[in-house]
């Protein structure tokens, strides 16, 4: 499982949580509540249904149902998640670049919008956005009435009505 959350097993504990509240586990299986590691997170409202810290049974000992999910809490001071630091994201360090090292980059957004303004001295990029929002959907408008009227039409663009008559497009 280190694969798949980046923690090895030693760092690892296993809780099989009920993530609808309704199923059950088998009584073989009830785990009691003072041996359950406090879990720092309990995603949603999940019930625990069993703590797995018993390393010699398999996963089908618990009989797991649908619904339930393997949760896996993160014990190791170092890793990553620590301190919150996978959903913190102000301990995350943002990216920043100097104004000048921005300006030397050749496809820069203030590059772009300085160029549309030469072409055009009343060009907003509001304007440029509802405008590319307005040419999709009149190309999606054009490819419907295409397929809807035309297309049927045939390889000679012509067909014929109820009274024999030829309509060509």
């Amino acid at each position: 499982m280190r694969t798949h959350s980046g923690t090895g097993s030693a760092f690892m504990h296993l809780t099989l949580l009920d993530d609808n509240n309704q199923a059950r586990p088998p009584p073989h299986v009830l785990t009691p509540s003072h041996t359950l590691h406090p879990l720092r997170h309990t995603p949603r409202a999940s019930q625990v249904v069993a703590d797995l810290s018993d390393d010699s049974l398999k996963l089908g000992f618990y009989s797991p149902a649908d619904g339930w999910t393997l949760h896996i809490t993160d014990l190791d001071p170092h890793s990553l998640s620590a301190g919150g630091g996978l959903e913190d994201v102000t301990l995350v360090k943002k990216y920043e670049i100097s104004e000048e090292d921005y300006l030397k980059r050749e496809n820069n957004f203030r590059a772009w919008k300085d160029e549309q303004q030469k072409r055009d001295p009343n060009w907003t990029f509001a304007r440029h956005i509802k405008d590319r929002q307005v040419g999709a959907l009149t190309r999606a408008m054009a490819r419907i009435l295409w397929h809807q009227y035309v297309a049927p039409l045939g390889p000679t663009g012509c067909a014929e009505d109820e009274g024999g008559s030829q309509l060509c497009a």
